[in-house]
């Protein structure tokens, strides 16, 4: 297996959606820049799992269950607009 990922590869990987993993990226998840403007970025997988235990989804199938959960709620949010969950 290739040591950085793309988004797709490194979702894949994790058995979650791109969305989610980029939710994780604008949470805070570990990514690699490269590229002379660094506008490419690539995550290591070894990186994101330990990051994501740091987060408290330490099983796979929770980290599935919690990505379900942000998606409905995004979901949601799409539907209904802000004050969907208000």
């Amino acid at each position: 297996m290739k040591e950085y990922l793309s988004l797709a590869e490194a979702a894949a990987a994790l058995d979650i959606s791109k969305s989610t993993l980029s939710r994780c990226k604008a949470a805070g998840a570990p990514v690699h820049y490269f590229g002379p403007v660094g506008k490419i970025y690539r995550f290591k997988l070894s990186e994101l799992i330990e990051w994501m235990d740091a987060q408290g989804q330490k099983d796979p199938a929770e980290r599935k269950r919690q990505a379900s959960v942000l998606e409905l709620r995004a979901e949601r949010h799409r539907k209904y607009g802000k004050q969907a969950g208000a």
